[in-house]
């Protein structure tokens, strides 16, 4: 397939780097965890384990068989070309590697989904919070079957004697009860789902676990309301959690910027007759300006000028005052008010307003919930793509011209 220029090497000098190779590659896949098994590892995470493990194999291999022929190899064999291997040939390994390793594990996964859909092998967990955040844990498990997961049932401080469940899942008791539960169900994880206030139990049932040789994991719960995404920082060694993070950042920013200015450029172009005709109507018709200003409440809580109604607010868009995809804006009259009554109400000003958005195409707009309202800006600002973007603009044209919102 590809040209050779310096002919054949003989099948001797591969066979002679080849232990080192068998050496490296598990090596590098054992730093990368891939022999771990992770029942709720997603195919795309264990896809780019296998890529990053490959990849340091070969860099690993390279550089010991550098190493060897410097070091320890004669000039009769240097003359030989022992321990030289081609570029070709380190990529055509790297892409084989890849290959086969992530179809051979795809074939291991899938025979143990199998398995664990039909209840065999099952791991046995124990929810601590029976509240929203343990119910959202259970939800996880009980949609992913294929993880091998079985919930036995929740333990909760203020069940209060009332031992009805979620879904089927049994409440067997109290937090101080989970020991005593945990040996009885034969559990093997205890997954702490407690809202904020109760983070005080969690020392102790890491001590009751701890004595059942249960695995504990935390599901965090920030803030109770919290649903952007959180990310993990560091500040000189001193691990710290961002709970403000947004994907609309960096590159992601400046890409959503130029498809803004694109677009709002076009829209302007095309619309420039029409407003030029509506423009002259207005000011024949009736007095005052010809297009309604207002301030407004935009990004990270500044206030701007926005013009009424959303065809000149393009104008806005191309300015970059907003964007054309984001939620609505609001008056800062109510922003005030709204901040102290809303949980979470300023997170949506973490991005850009929009002339359009996820609330406003799925009916939330005008005097319908503003609880509901947030809810849909929130999953906006997290779950943020040009893709999500695209499908908001055009559930806006076509519900703006088929159908009533």
């Amino acid at each position: 397939m590809i040209p050779v220029t310096h002919g054949y090497p003989p099948i001797e000098q591969y066979l002679t780097i080849a232990p080192i190779v068998a050496l490296m590659t598990p090596l590098a896949f054992q730093l990368q965890g891939i022999y771990r098994l992770r029942r709720g590892r997603s195919r795309v995470d264990d896809f780019f384990a296998v890529l990053i493990g490959s990849i340091l194999a070969v860099v690993f291999g390279v550089v010991v068989t550098l190493y060897v022929s410097v070091y320890y190899v004669s000039p009769e064999q240097k003359a030989q070309g022992s321990y030289e291997v081609s570029q070709v040939v380190w990529g055509i390994f790297l892409v084989l590697n890849v290959l086969f390793t992530y179809l051979s594990r795809e074939i291991v996964r899938e025979a143990l989904e199998r398995r664990w859909r039909a209840g065999v092998g099952l791991k046995r967990i124990l929810i601590a919070g029976a509240g929203d955040l343990g119910r959202m844990v259970a939800d996880r498990m009980l949609q992913h079957r294929e993880f091998g997961f079985q919930v036995v049932g929740f333990v909760d401080d203020r069940a209060g004697g009332d031992h009805i469940g979620y879904r089927g899942i049994p409440l067997l008791g109290t937090l101080a009860e989970a020991g005593e539960i945990a040996q009885r169900e034969r559990v093997d994880h205890l997954y702490v789902a407690l809202p904020l206030e109760e983070h005080t139990k969690l020392l102790d049932l890491v001590e009751i676990a701890g004595r059942e040789c249960i695995d504990v994991k935390v599901v965090p719960d920030v803030l109770q309301f919290i649903t952007l995404r959180a990310t993990l920082e560091d500040l000189d060694g001193l691990p710290m959690i961002n709970i403000n993070d947004v994907p609309l950042q960096g590159f992601n920013a400046w890409l959503k910027r130029v498809i803004d200015i694109v677009l709002s450029t076009m829209a302007l172009v095309v619309l420039a007759i029409p407003f030029t005709i509506i423009a002259a109507l207005v000011k024949l018709t009736s007095r005052g300006r010809v297009f309604y200003a207002q301030e407004r409440m935009g990004l990270d809580g500044r206030a701007f000028t926005v013009y009424i109604d959303e065809l000149p607010q393009f104008w806005n868009a191309l300015r970059g005052d907003m964007s054309i995809v984001g939620p609505r804006p609001e008056r800062p009259f109510f922003v005030e008010q709204f901040k102290h009554r809303i949980p979470q109400y300023m997170l949506r000003h973490k991005v850009k307003a929009g002339i359009t958005g996820w609330a406003q195409v799925n009916g939330w707009r005008g005097n319908t919930s503003l609880e509901k309202r947030i809810e849909y800006d929130l999953y906006y600002i997290e779950n943020w793509s040009v893709t999500l973007d695209l499908k908001i603009m055009w559930m806006t044209v076509f519900r703006g011209l088929f159908q009533r919102v």
